[in-house]
């Protein structure tokens, strides 16, 4: 997954790379290499240990394409063009997961209940 998301940044930075401004090269970060990953991670917990390494993935992107050093320049940053942090993108994500289960009472729904005894409830 880490492995993925780094040569796909890598494939994206060569070709763009220098030529545009450093907001437009986030347009395609955002869209193609972020969902590679985050692939999947909405119907699994993610452990702190995962929450890290997807944070550090994704800083070390910010890093390269800004030219910064510091962590506190990277969340301004992402304030700035509008970039959420990893836990919430993944909060998001598992609750539109959960969300598509409930609508369509599925058979994945129906299982999940059957194996845990209680329904798919999403927190208020």
């Amino acid at each position: 997954m880490q492995m993925k998301f780094y040569r796909a940044f890598n494939a994206l930075w060569s070709m763009i790379g220098g030529k545009v401004s450093d907001t437009v090269a986030l347009h395609p970060v955002r869209s193609y290499c972020l969902p590679i990953l985050l692939y999947g991670l909405e119907a699994v917990p993610v452990s702190n240990s995962l929450c890290n390494m997807l944070i550090c993935c994704r800083s070390r992107v910010m890093f390269g394409t800004f030219c910064v050093s510091s962590t506190e320049n990277i969340n301004l940053i992402s304030a700035y063009t509008g970039i959420l942090p990893i836990a919430e993108v993944l909060n998001l994500r598992s609750n539109r997961f959960v969300q598509s289960l409930d609508a369509d009472r599925s058979v994945v729904h129906s299982l999940f209940y059957i194996v845990f005894r209680h329904d798919v409830t999403l927190p208020v």
